[in-house]
């Protein structure tokens, strides 16, 4: 998962991700509001296992802050998806405004097959 600025898509129906955050995000001072708040997903599952539905959450600590709800993916997609045996796909996820009060991280969670998966948590603090 990458935390950016903001998510374009350019010619060629390529992502273009800007201002690209490391590890973690540092802010000058909370309360804090971001204009637009990004995050690009890649799930990647073995092809045979790819989901029938996806459903991903953008978590912030213990609540929600962003629900994809249930995707369907048709056998005709999964089918056309594979990248060298794997079942591959991606999520652009964005918020606009994103406001922050405190110190806080952020985790995408991913449910599909019964299964769920999760990201690394994304820290976000005040410059020292």
């Amino acid at each position: 998962m990458v935390f950016c600025d903001d998510i374009r898509t350019e010619i060629g129906n390529k992502p273009s991700l800007m201002g690209v955050y490391p590890a973690e995000m540092l802010v000058e001072r909370f309360p804090a509001t971001l204009p637009r708040f990004c995050a690009w997903v890649n799930l990647v599952t073995p092809v045979e296992d790819a989901p029938e539905q996806i459903r991903v959450r953008l978590m912030q600590e213990d609540r929600p802050v962003l629900d994809t709800g249930e995707i369907a993916l048709n056998e005709a997609v999964r089918d056309a998806l594979p990248v060298n045996g794997a079942f591959v796909t991606s999520f652009a996820l964005a918020m606009s405004p994103f406001q922050l009060d405190g110190e806080t991280w952020l985790q995408a969670i991913a449910d599909c097959n019964g299964e769920t998966l999760t990201s690394r948590r994304f820290s976000i603090r005040q410059r020292s």
